[in-house]
């Protein structure tokens, strides 16, 4: 499980919480003198809202980088030092399995090392930029 994930379980946790404190007279009537607990339950009516909309960030950031070939291909690109047509990465579904592998794309096909494996491609998104050094995070 990736950090965005567990940030997705969380916030579901959260909210599930928030859910039962929908009716602010019953925990009014009950929490006078505490004025922490109070000031708590406060805060977490607007958490459920708040955590909804940031699990919704998450689960956009990520799932989004995958393109579905159905919406939208890639600019057809050389790559300037192999100056070969530019590699993605694809998602491929094929009758008794998916996986993800790095293919070329041009002339408006999928190419694996010279076969077309256009048929096989369901999604692709661009390769990550290159590491730099002090720049992991």
């Amino acid at each position: 499980m990736n950090d965005i994930e567990k940030a997705i379980e969380e916030l579901e946790k959260l909210s599930r919480y928030a859910e039962k404190l929908k009716n602010p007279d019953e925990f009014f009537h009950h929490m006078q003198g505490h004025t922490t607990e109070l000031s708590f339950v406060l805060s977490a009516f607007g958490l459920s809202e708040i955590s909804k909309s940031i699990k919704k960030v998450l689960e956009k950031q990520l799932n989004s980088s995958w393109i579905p070939v159905s919406e939208r291909l890639p600019e057809e690109n050389i790559d300037n030092i192999t100056n070969d047509f530019l590699a993605y990465n694809v998602s491929l579904k094929f009758e008794y399995a998916e996986c993800t592998r790095t293919y070329k794309f041009g002339r408006g096909k999928w190419w694996n090392h010279g076969a077309d494996m256009t048929e096989y491609v369901i999604a692709w998104q661009p390769l990550p930029q290159p590491y730099k050094e002090g720049n992991n995070g």
